[in-house]
């Protein structure tokens, strides 16, 4: 049945950022991600870097300015943000996900973006999932999943994608198939300076 002059509105929505830096990681930046491996602790599925400030290191200053172009354009041209406050990044680090290994089911608390940049990733089986983890009483059946009916979406990830999505949007990342060791730099992002209103009560500088 055709319904005419209807129209959806799209109420509250979840808004996932998908760019791709597009240039090739150089020698130097492949070379000290290879070395962080060396310094790894074994997180639920997967292991992740001791060091959870990689972005900070002198050799990652380009690539760290890149993910901040990013940010800036979904803070500010997405989600229109007061400029008067200021993201930043806060902690990065590096996942390294063998075959059979995953990434367990998360948010990231303490947070205000959160995002993840995949180094080396297998767009024939590798992917990233959304979850909507509010409580629904009525579950029908549906004919044919969608954006309005879905409590999950997921998106293959390739070599070069970057995600970038509100901290408490939770994630994951399914069993890993092949044998390449999947590696991707997820990062938090904070702001400062001054967030929120001083008439409503929200003010907060920072």
């Amino acid at each position: 049945m055709k319904v005419n002059e209807a129209k959806i509105l799209e109420l509250f929505p979840k808004t996932v950022l998908i760019s791709k830096i597009d240039r090739d990681l150089n020698s130097k930046e492949l070379k000290e991600i290879e070395k962080q491996k060396q310094k790894v602790f074994q997180n639920t599925g997967n292991k992740s870097t001791e060091n959870s400030y990689v972005l900070n290191l002198p050799i990652f200053k380009t690539l760290k300015k890149e993910i901040m172009h990013r940010v800036n354009f979904y803070c500010y041209e997405i989600l229109k943000l007061n400029p008067k406050a200021k993201p930043f990044i806060t902690q990065s680090w590096l996942n390294y996900t063998k075959e059979n290994e995953y990434h367990h089911l998360h948010a990231h608390p303490n947070s205000y973006l959160s995002g993840v940049y995949y180094v080396d990733g297998d767009s024939g089986n590798d992917q990233i999932t959304f979850w909507d983890t509010n409580y629904y009483q009525i579950e029908p059946e549906y004919n044919e999943l969608n954006k309005y009916n879905s409590t999950s979406w997921w998106m293959p990830t390739v070599t070069k994608d970057l995600f970038l999505f509100k901290s408490e949007l939770k994630h994951s990342v399914m069993l890993k198939k092949g044998n390449n060791i999947r590696t991707s730099l997820a990062f938090n992002v904070f702001l400062k300076g001054k967030i929120g209103n001083q008439r409503s009560l929200t003010e907060l500088i920072l």
